[in-house]
């Protein structure tokens, strides 16, 4: 089961659209090229509220990475629909190491996928 609950959290490495915020220095990528810029991300965990009532979501967010590679901030661009599921996100994301370099914002989608639920007797 948690390896189910492990895989049910997904990072997709998928182009998103997403407007330009932030000082006109940094750079804005998203997509295949997410793992290109972090050192071994870690996907959220899922929420024990949103495990318990099957709760599941897609939310896009925003990174900033200073100069030395590290997560100074992370936004919401699109929410889960959650606030739990956002706030999981959020807290790994600000654990994430990038490669040093210019001062980056990182765009990257989240998806939240519940687990089947049980039915009684198994079936």
């Amino acid at each position: 089961m948690r390896k189910l609950l492990l895989l049910a959290v997904t990072l997709i490495c998928s182009s998103v659209n997403a407007q330009r915020f932030g000082p006109p220095s940094a750079d804005v990528i998203t997509g295949p090229e997410l793992l290109r810029v972090f050192i071994n991300p870690r996907p959220p965990q899922y929420p024990f509220e949103a495990r318990r009532n099957g709760w599941s979501g897609r939310g896009v967010y925003r990174a900033f990475v200073t100069p030395e590679g590290k997560v100074s901030r992370v936004i919401v661009l699109h929410s889960t629909g959650h606030s739990v599921m956002d706030e999981m996100v959020i807290r790994a994301a600000l654990h994430w190491r990038a490669k040093p370099g210019r001062p980056k914002e990182v765009d990257f989608p989240i998806i939240f996928v519940a687990p089947p639920r049980s039915t009684p007797g198994g079936l």
